[in-house]
């Protein structure tokens, strides 16, 4: 699907806010979830396993705040940077 301004925008300012608290973490890459255009993933390294979860909990509060606004889902998705095999972990909104 199409990654239009608001998804970027979206994206952006949610990486912004786990970067201040992460400053290791990289910005990989940001789509659209195949399911939903308002599905935004944003994927990013994570120096290793231990940082996932605090990296998912960093963006939770965003993600949340940003659903009710705005009605689009945000999810950050954290791999293991030096993995040989990419390890996920998805927030899930309901």
């Amino acid at each position: 699907m199409n990654v239009t301004r608001k998804h970027r925008e979206l994206a952006d300012e949610l990486f912004d806010v786990v970067k201040a608290a992460f400053p290791s973490v990289r910005l990989l890459s940001m789509n659209t979830s195949p399911e939903s255009e308002n599905d935004i993933w944003v994927h990013v390294s994570v120096s290793d396993e231990e940082m996932m979860y605090p990296v998912i909990e960093c963006a939770s509060e965003f993600a949340i705040e940003k659903l009710v606004e705005t009605g689009y889902k945000v999810s950050i998705m954290p791999y293991v940077e030096k993995s040989s095999v990419p390890q996920i972990a998805i927030l899930e909104m309901a």
